[in-house]
């Protein structure tokens, strides 16, 4: 036992040591599976240009949760590893901040990608001035 209450057991690191592997072991599987049934899923479909940019969007949604899984099991990890309770807090108070700032990037560039101003900008059109 630990003399300072605050202070995770170490039977506690290794539980939860072990547990993140098995979970990472698992997904890893579950991330394969799915990764073949949309190819076989989209080999089906016939090729043509609406086809191309559903791939692109299959593409970005699973880039998108291979980067929040990992984000989590690094997390995890840190977590697995902290000391005491306030430096589990810390972390997860870090890791929300990061995945926030995250969010708000990648909805910036999609906003962009959607105004069709920025479009005109980027191509040098002047917005229809004659």
């Amino acid at each position: 036992m630990t003399d300072d209450a605050s202070e995770i057991p170490q039977t506690m690191h290794e539980l939860a040591e072990q547990k993140l592997k098995q979970a990472h072991a698992a997904y890893d599987q579950i991330t394969a599976h799915v990764t073949n049934a949309m190819n076989v899923w989209m080999g089906a479909i016939p090729s043509n240009p609406m086809a191309a940019g559903l791939k692109d969007v299959q593409d970005r949604a699973m880039e998108t949760a291979k980067r929040n899984a990992e984000s989590a099991f690094t997390l995890a990890g840190k977590v697995a590893h902290a000391k005491t309770l306030q430096e589990v807090l810390t972390l997860q108070t870090q890791f929300t901040q990061d995945r926030m700032q995250e969010r708000i990037a990648e909805a910036n560039v999609a906003m962009r990608a959607l105004d069709p101003s920025s479009k005109s900008r980027a191509g040098g059109e002047t917005g229809g001035e004659l």
